[in-house]
């Protein structure tokens, strides 16, 4: 809008200030309430104002898109919105905000994306579609290879093309009209790149299918053997807030006739996670360092490393210098120098880190990164360190003023040809200057703070100027920048107590708290560390609290319980989102200690190592953890008997899951039944907004494609449609709900091939709470042919409804649904194959009769009383 002048001829300006008022004008604009209620704008009646981001479900937010205005610090203007939130709320925000956008996604749930649509309208432009005529695309339609990409030789999805036609960065990387272009792109588009830029999984698995390239199924942890005591088959048996004992110390991995230490918390990590099982190999003792070098970095990132539980012997290893080294006379290459050598670095300054070890510029650029901007950033101990912090801090052959530049100092100047050519270090002067540069910018560039160099060059800093009597040397910059001349006049103890706080603040770039010391050390400031806040609480319940999943209705469902049980006293971890919440829903401050007498984990198993890492960086502290797990098979993974150490006590909701959880005779096992609470819809769902004919018997599965599809077995539930429906003529209709079809395509497509018949719907969306109890309450009858279940949320939620149920009389669901309650589908035991599950060796599982399933289909529809 400021640039409208330029591009309309005799724009007129409006210049009435009760017009577009905003909290970005409220600075310049006075608004107020005249007697009559009228508002008013520095005297002229408000005619318009800009509720730009305000909440209406929340008054303290004044707008999201700001924090320099809050509902306490907006004066009158406060009145104003709170009179417009409520006005929102009246008008029907509750049912109009939770709408679904119409256009978002496809019939069955597939996002329509934003290359989808540019196809489209290039269509258009280039006359390949009328522009005149109704655009019908079907979801698979941009799954086919692109017509105009074809006539120029290549074999790309129409998404494909329209997506690297959109993104100049790809265009550049790959010429997708060369052979080696065109496979440099596919193979970036499947390697994880494009889903984790946001493209679904669907538009994937289309482009892995031009390669005909299976679907990615991770291994299993059985699938390959650790070299070193498996830890995942051991646990511990002293209390769970004495798990972090189970974790000390090391295994010793042989590999190519070398004993290598690993820490517990490393090795777990390996055994826990196919992605790493996937990438380090551990065939050689250089793949087992690459993965040390990983733990070292993306492990301490992720959360599931913590460094300062490394062993002394650990360090030392990884401290020792190889025998590379002998090679060199300089930065000593220490195994930990070697293990991070492809760990990548986003700072341009330290690229010579890739002609490590074999050019001396590599050395200098990768001990550097490692021994100071790794260490910092991955909060390293000081002793894996050692050596290079040795090498770096030791002075070189360049001395001015009695300082004589560290090794440090002069890596930083070899790794840079501009400063070599500007500073020839072959004077004073020119060392002099060169100081200067490195204190004003040179660190700050390589991420490296003044308190990093040693003693030597601070106390250089700190010595009194051989021109300025009585001040330091540090204030001698003065001198060198005409912008601080300006800013600071240091004939006053005012100016340069400036000049000091400006240099440890902008000059060197450094925040953290080695700079502040730093800081502190040049002018007597010392400060005092607060202690942290406390809080309690008898119980804590944690777990996806804010994921529409099964397990995070779970959680949900507990926190109901309490309240209506009257107990209050308790605090909400949300797994999902890290945060604490108190039962009002209000988030607990981070800088809080949480402690509380117990803490029920509504999280299973397989991921019980990674919730306890959580629990130590949320600083949430229980005297009892209690697992509420979830399992679907008779037995536990052996490779999950270290999930016990974590906790005090498991709780089992289903006499199947206890059977499985007490084989282990690891920790004591509690029958506790789940809760099942269906809250009152706020909002009507009825089928013709979901899309359901009105005279038809209306059957419902819902599952999660994350939960095993083939567990969850919907292939089974089809087949007994069509076998209880045959002639087609029947007023039946088969809604099969799912999630998460974007990560499983395969899967997914097979399942939509046996849905040809035009009375089943599939449908892959996320629902909210209330539209999914909607579409069971709009449903005749809810099918489970499940092959296992823990419990069955599902199946509970129908009958809880009063929906005639029809399931697998097998596992979990036999606590609650019965031949009184229940129509039950006998089944055979077969054994659960290779990739069907976790954990399947020699295990068995229910097969369903389709042939029952398909009887009590015919007896809903043709008694429907």
């Amino acid at each position: 809008m400021d640039l409208a002048p330029t591009f309309v001829p005799n724009p007129l300006i409006l210049r009435h200030p009760g017009y577009n008022v905003a909290y970005w004008n409220l600075a310049h604009r006075r608004m107020e309430q005249d007697g009559g209620g009228i508002w008013l704008v520095n005297g002229d009646p408000l005619v318009f104002f800009h509720f730009s981001g305000i909440s209406p479900e929340d008054p303290t937010v004044f707008s999201k898109h700001q924090n320099r205005f809050t509902a306490e610090t907006l004066g009158p203007v406060s009145t104003l919105c709170e009179f417009y939130r409520r006005r929102v709320i009246a008008n029907g925000w509750e049912k109009y905000s939770r709408l679904r956008y119409g256009f978002a996604a496809f019939p069955n749930g597939r996002p329509i994306e934003d290359a989808m649509r540019q196809w489209l309208r290039r269509a258009v432009d280039n006359g390949r579609m009328d522009a005149m005529s109704r655009v019908v695309a079907e979801p698979n339609f941009f799954d086919q290879p692109d017509e105009e990409a074809a006539e120029k030789g290549v074999t790309v999805t129409r998404f494909m093309y329209e997506f690297w036609l959109n993104r100049r960065d790809l265009q550049e990387a790959f010429d997708i009209f060369t052979p080696r272009g065109s496979s440099g792109y596919l193979e970036w588009f499947l390697n994880g790149e494009a889903r984790s830029q946001g493209v679904d999984g669907r538009s994937i698995a289309a482009a892995r299918r031009i390669r005909n390239e299976p679907e990615a199924r991770p291994a299993s942890v059985d699938d390959v053997a650790p070299p070193w005591p498996s830890v995942s088959r051991s646990a511990w048996q002293g209390p769970a807030r004495e798990a972090a004992r189970f974790l000390e110390g090391d295994v010793t991995a042989q590999l190519d006739a070398k004993r290598i230490l690993v820490p517990v918390q490393v090795a777990l990590s390996w055994e826990l996670r196919s992605d790493l099982r996937e990438h380090f190999r551990l065939e050689t003792a250089d793949n087992l360092y690459r993965f040390l070098g990983w733990a070292l970095t993306s492990g301490v990132e992720e959360g599931v490393v913590d460094c300062q539980e490394f062993s002394p012997q650990f360090l030392q290893q990884m401290a020792h210098e190889s025998s590379t080294s002998s090679y060199y006379s300089d930065v000593p290459i220490t195994a930990g120098l070697v293990a991070t050598r492809f760990v990548e670095s986003d700072n341009k300054c330290y690229d010579p880190r890739r002609r490590f070890p074999v050019e001396r510029a590599g050395r200098l650029a990768h001990g550097l990164w490692f021994a100071y901007v790794a260490a910092r950033r991955f909060n390293w101990p000081q002793l894996l360190v050692a050596p290079l912090r040795a090498h770096f801090e030791a002075p070189g052959d360049v001395e001015v003023d009695g300082l004589r530049l560290t090794n440090a100092m002069l890596a930083i100047w070899s790794l840079r040809d501009d400063v070599q050519k500007i500073f020839a270090l072959d004077t004073d002067v020119s060392v002099r200057s060169y100081i200067v540069w490195l204190l004003t910018f040179g660190l700050r560039e390589m991420e490296i703070s003044v308190d990093q160099l040693g003693d030597g060059l601070q106390s250089y800093l700190r010595s009194e100027s051989p021109w300025r009597p009585l001040l330091e040397r540090v204030l001698d910059l003065h001198e060198t920048r005409a912008d601080l001349q300006q800013q600071f006049d240091i004939t006053t103890a005012a100016g340069r107590a400036a000049l000091r706080t400006w240099w440890w603040n902008n000059a060197t770039g450094s925040h953290d708290k080695s700079a502040a010391a730093a800081h502190s050390s040049l002018t007597n400031v010392t400060e005092t560390e607060q202690g942290r806040p406390t809080y309690t609480a008898k119980v804590a319940l944690t777990g996806q609290w804010s994921a529409p999943t099964g397990r995070g209705e779970d959680v949900r469902c507990s926190a109901v319980s309490l309240q209506m049980a009257g107990f209050s006293d308790f605090l909400i971890i949300d797994s999902d989102t890290h945060q604490v919440l108190r039962p009002d829903g209000s988030v607990l401050s981070t800088s809080c200690e949480v402690q509380v007498e117990i803490n029920i984990l509504h999280l299973n198993a397989d991921t019980a190592y990674a919730d306890w890492r959580l629990m130590q960086r949320l600083r949430v502290f229980a005297k009892t953890s209690i697992g509420f797990w979830a399992w679907e098979l008779e037995r536990l993974p052996g490779f999950w008997r270290h999930s016990f150490s974590f906790f005090d006590e498991i709780w089992a909701s289903t006499r199947f899951a206890a059977a499985a959880f007490s084989r282990e005779q690891l920790r004591p096992v509690r029958l506790m039944p789940m809760a099942v609470f269906v809250p009152e819809t706020q909002r009507e769902c009825g089928r013709r907004e979901l899309g359901l004919p009105a005279d038809a018997t209306v059957f419902l599965f819902v599952f999660h494609f994350g939960s095993f599809i083939s567990r969850k077995n919907p292939e089974a539930v089809v087949r007994a449609f069509l076998q209880a429906f045959p002639s087609g003529n029947e007023q039946v209709f088969l809604v099969i709900k799912t999630m998460g079809a974007e990560d499983n395509y395969e899967r997914h497509e097979q399942l939509r091939e046996l849905c040809t018949d035009p009375r089943i719907s599939l449908r892959d969306i996320r629902m909210a709470r209330d539209e999914l109890i909607g579409l069971i309450k709009a449903s005749d009858a809810f099918v489970s042919l499940h092959r296992s279940e823990g419990f069955g949320r599902g199946p509970a939620e129908a009958m809880l409804l009063g929906r005639p149920t029809i399931l697998t009389a097998y596992s979990g669901t036999s606590d609650f649904a019965t031949s009184k309650c229940a129509y039950l589908v006998d089944h055979a035991l077969v054994p659960v194959l290779a990739g069907e599950y976790i954990g399947v060796d020699g295990q068995n599982w229910a097969d369903a009769n389709v042939a029952t399933a398909a009887r009590h289909m015919r007896t809903i529809y043709e008694q429907p009383e």
